[in-house]
């Protein structure tokens, strides 16, 4: 499956790769440019989305509150084919000496989870880079390469120092984090240690779907990541017509955030967010307003899906599928090379939960083009295709 997915990231967009060649083609450097510090700004948005921490709320720890007494892994591979586009000087079988290459994002975990009654533990290792790249082959060797170097690295991350390295055609960076869990009734607190950022904390309340997280830096003089709300909240006697309800706000510390200025120190992106997944079974509704650094209306879509889909019964195994469409709306950014404007917006989601496979096993598998949630870290990545990958196993 790993390969398939660089095989999609080489050649699915076509790839935005407008002055590539053939399968030699290869990037010698990437040029002193604005476009090469926005591939450096990128890498840090993605490692902050995709990374350890994100990964870990939005997949791990999930998992693990879901699947009590049940030991789990899961890994995830991310790509953002053609984010973003730097002036390359080229060697091999390329057509010209320069080039406008295209930039892929990438991200790869390797987690672990348990959880008991009232106590549980999480660990998560990533894997995340920017690569410029000549041709699809190249794109799909580098990064193959990296989710096999992942592997090792999720081994025994705690044991190495985290960090960034460039070369002359990117930047790979490692992290972690693990951390315990407490359950006093219906209340989860997780404390734990994040290996770029440090002291991490986060509570939620299980009967309303009440959620608090942050993440600090090591000298706790900032809040790169705050988060807090109502999420995937079920009520029994409503679920079938009503599905799951998600309501809460979201800070992100990001370089180049949307409708932040070219010069602007604080790049706090402030959003809200409304979901409505489930209605009847099959209908979900989404929107989001960004308050902050500009005040716009960001997201509007609608979507539909098989009745098991979702997962919210018990007996929900087999086969699920999702499509979404919408609009976008993104604000002119000159400095990033963004257009702006209201965009269309679409998806499409595919899982398997294995029947009678040891205690849980679940497969996922989407592509996204211009999705919400990744235009408002990555603003710049209009049209870019999102592949996306996960595989979780647990058992007692």
């Amino acid at each position: 499956m790993i390969p398939a997915l660089w095989l999609a990231a080489g050649v699915a967009p076509a790839l935005a790769q407008d002055d590539g060649g053939g399968l030699g083609c290869s990037i010698v450097t990437v040029y002193p440019s604005a476009q090469r510090d926005l591939l450096l700004e990128a890498a840090t948005d993605n490692t902050n989305l995709y990374g350890a921490v994100g990964t870990a709320e939005r997949k791990v720890l999930p998992a693990m509150h879901a699947h009590e007494g049940v030991g789990i892994m899961v890994f995830e591979q991310h790509v953002l084919a053609g984010a973003l586009h730097v002036p390359a000087e080229a060697g091999g079988d390329c057509p010209y000496s320069t080039i406008r290459s295209p930039v892929d994002l990438t991200a790869s975990n390797w987690a672990l989870a348990w959880s008991g009654e009232d106590v549980g533990v999480f660990y998560n290792a990533s894997v995340t880079g920017a690569y410029a790249a000549g041709s699809g082959a190249t794109r799909a060797m580098t990064g193959t390469v990296a989710t096999v170097a992942s592997i090792y690295y999720g081994l025994a991350a705690p044991f190495f120092p985290t960090g960034s390295k460039q070369s002359d055609d990117g930047v790979i960076t490692w992290d972690w984090i693990a951390g315990g869990e407490a359950t006093p009734g219906t209340f989860a607190i997780r404390a734990g240690y994040v290996g770029s950022k440090g002291a991490y904390f986060q509570a939620a309340e299980s009967r309303s779907g009440a959620f608090f997280g942050v993440a600090s830096n090591q000298t706790f003089a900032k809040l790169p990541y705050l988060r807090g709300g109502i999420e995937r909240l079920v009520m029994p006697k409503w679920a079938d017509k009503a599905g799951r309800s998600s309501l809460f706000g979201r800070k992100l510390v990001l370089p180049g955030a949307v409708g932040a200025s070219a010069n602007e120190p604080d790049n706090d992106f402030l959003t809200g967010h409304i979901a409505q997944e489930g209605i009847y079974r099959v209908v979900d509704v989404w929107a989001t307003y960004a308050v902050k650094p500009t005040p716009f209306f960001h997201e509007l879509r609608v979507g539909g899906h098989t009745p098991n889909y979702l997962g919210i019964d018990e007996d929900d195994e087999g086969w699920g599928a999702r499509g979404t469409a919408g609009f976008v709306t993104m604000p002119t950014r000159i400095d990033l090379d963004v257009e702006g404007g209201r965009r269309f917006s679409g998806t499409l989601e595919v899982n398997y939960q294995v029947p009678g496979m040891a205690d849980y096993a679940l497969i996922e598998f989407s592509l996204r083009y211009n999705d919400p949630e990744v235009l408002a870290v990555f603003p710049y990545a209009e049209d870019a295709l999102d592949i996306y990958f996960s595989l979780q196993f647990g058992s007692q």
